[in-house]
């Protein structure tokens, strides 16, 4: 007999247009795997485009939201990046308290920082997301998270007591880009990822600068327009948001990945960079630590936050041993702890469907 597959509604937090969001990425994934369920119907909503303006945006959120309303899903899976989810977890324990709610929490990161943007009193409206991100947390069936990082972030800040709800279903690495290996390395430094969740980007250039003139650093990514002519008046070469073909070449053309992030669950940037065999220096995150083994970061390290001296001295370090480290790296680079293939993720997200549905 036929069994009627159970209707879920997928929100994204990210418009889909945008690209270098490794929670972007994670979420699609997912949705793949979810796709080719014999028991579940996925119907997919994202944020709309990404503009400048922010009327508009919102009014396709609300008519994306408003569509999928009337679905009437079993279970609704919320990504907490963004507003869109806030929206829908308003509107289903309003007007469809049966509903399960799932959410997705890669790491925390304020609003004000995601927009940076805005006076007084759009800050104010971000502090009342971050609230309302809480409370929707707070009150979700369950939570999927991709590291213990997250998950600690979930008891620390979050303040979420009823951890036996929140499942740790990891994350994979993104598409391979081992194939990105280019014979000449003309390119010193890269940073890939969103300007705005960057933490002294130009103070570790201005140190490079200062010390090796001559040095070529590239930054692909969301940025503002204002951040861009910034960037660029102190020599960053700042390419914005590029395809995937140029995402790889970058990658395969330089030698040290610089990744001042302060927000991350899993870092897909950096597992990007170590398959395509770059050094990497980051900020000490608790993710990182949790992630990667002494010695594993392809001849780069990890740096105490706000460090800046330091950072730019190990970049610099990591540049000038580059060339004696890839002739002897092994190939493929690395394995990762808490690193699964997409089917397992996929897998373990599956199972907890299983058990609410």
């Amino acid at each position: 007999m036929f069994k009627q597959k159970i209707p879920i509604v997928l929100i994204y937090g990210y418009p889909l247009s945008i690209r270098f969001f490794g929670g972007l990425i994670w979420i699609k994934k997912i949705a793949e795997y979810l796709e080719k369920s014999e028991a579940f119907n996925v119907r997919k909503v994202s944020n709309g485009k990404e503009s400048k303006g922010r009327i508009f945006p919102r009014i396709l959120t609300i008519r994306a939201l408003l569509q999928v309303f009337f679905i009437n899903p079993k279970i609704t899976i919320l990504d907490t990046y963004g507003e869109a989810a806030i929206w829908m977890w308003i509107l289903l324990r309003l007007f469809r308290p049966n509903t399960k709610i799932v959410t997705i929490f890669h790491h925390y990161e304020p609003f004000f920082v995601q927009r940076n943007k805005g006076g007084k009193l759009y800050r104010k409206y971000c502090g009342l997301l971050d609230f309302l991100t809480k409370v929707m947390l707070k009150n979700s069936d369950s939570i999927l998270t991709v590291s213990n990082a997250s998950l600690n972030e979930l008891e620390n800040i979050v303040r979420i007591r009823h951890t036996q709800k929140i499942v740790v279903v990891g994350c994979s690495n993104s598409d391979d880009l081992s194939v990105a290996r280019y014979e000449k390395r003309d390119l010193d430094f890269l940073c890939v990822g969103r300007f705005e969740k960057f933490n002294g980007i130009e103070n570790i250039w201005n140190i490079i600068k200062k010390k090796n003139p001559t040095s070529k650093f590239v930054m692909i990514g969301r940025v503002s327009s204002k951040d861009l002519l910034r960037l660029r008046d102190i020599g960053i070469d700042h390419r914005g948001i590029v395809s995937d073909e140029n995402k790889v070449e970058l990658y395969g053309r330089a030698r040290v990945l610089i990744f001042p992030s302060l927000f991350e669950g899993f870092g897909m940037a950096i597992t990007e960079a170590l398959s395509a065999r770059l050094s990497i220096v980051a900020w000490k995150l608790p993710v990182f630590e949790e992630r990667f083994e002494y010695g594993t970061l392809n001849n780069g390290e990890l740096v105490e936050t706000g460090n800046y001296g330091l950072f730019a001295q190990k970049a610099l370090l990591a540049l000038q041993e580059y060339d004696k480290w890839f002739e002897r790296a092994p190939v493929p680079v690395q394995k990762f702890n808490f690193t699964k293939t997409w089917n397992e993720v996929g897998n373990n997200v599956l199972s907890v469907l299983n058990k609410i549905s």
